[in-house]
């Protein structure tokens, strides 16, 4: 998973034009985020555009499967070490992030969750998890989900006043409206309900 990851990042950096130093692609804001929304915009396009990306993405989703019914990581020490277990709930909660971040499927997330807990990695004690647009399942998992909210219903109504306005006078330039979103903090971030750290 770890040579699917890296294969990914080689063809976003080829087809993106990225320095040949990859210290310089730090964010100084952000330094250990792996993917903002702009990349995953990007891997999207390369999925679109490059033959060798959809065939990638498309070994990501078969095995992003396959973990779905494969029982999770266990925490069993081998010595005094986690290492080998570390490594694979690690390559798993990448795949699976990463999939679920592309294309917003809850199950890759809970999937997630459940690999990091049976590594016994504690969320949100030694990691925390986020998700975007504050699906109502996210309220009824354990921890429940810190989210984004997005005014759904609002940006349906918008999309389609856009729409028709380009359909009665398609002359009409493009226009870009954002619209307001709410941070919802829960349990998952490892914030109380005052937004601060527990």
């Amino acid at each position: 998973m770890t040579r699917v990851i890296a294969a990914f990042v080689a063809a976003s950096a080829l087809a993106l034009g990225a320095t040949d130093d990859p210290l310089k692609t730090l964010r100084a804001g952000h330094p250990r985020l792996i993917a903002l929304d702009t990349d995953m915009d990007h891997i999207r396009t390369l999925i679109q555009q490059y033959p060798l990306a959809r065939k990638i993405h498309s070994d990501l989703i078969k095995e992003a499967e396959q973990l779905m019914t494969t029982p999770t990581v266990e925490y069993k020490l081998v010595g005094p070490r986690l290492l080998a277990q570390s490594r694979r709930c690690l390559e798993r909660v990448y795949t699976l992030a990463l999939l679920y971040r592309l294309h917003g499927r809850k199950p890759y997330l809970d999937r997630a969750i459940q690999e990091l807990r049976a590594a016994g990695i504690r969320v949100p004690a030694d990691i925390s998890v986020t998700g975007f647009d504050d699906v109502y399942l996210g309220a009824m998992l354990t921890p429940t989900l810190t989210t984004v909210h997005q005014p759904m219903w609002l940006l349906g109504e918008r999309a389609c006043s856009l729409l028709l306005e380009r359909i009665a006078d398609p002359s009409l330039p493009r226009r870009v409206e954002q619209l307001p979103t709410k941070l919802v903090i829960r349990e998952s971030c490892g914030c109380g309900a005052a937004g601060q750290p527990t």
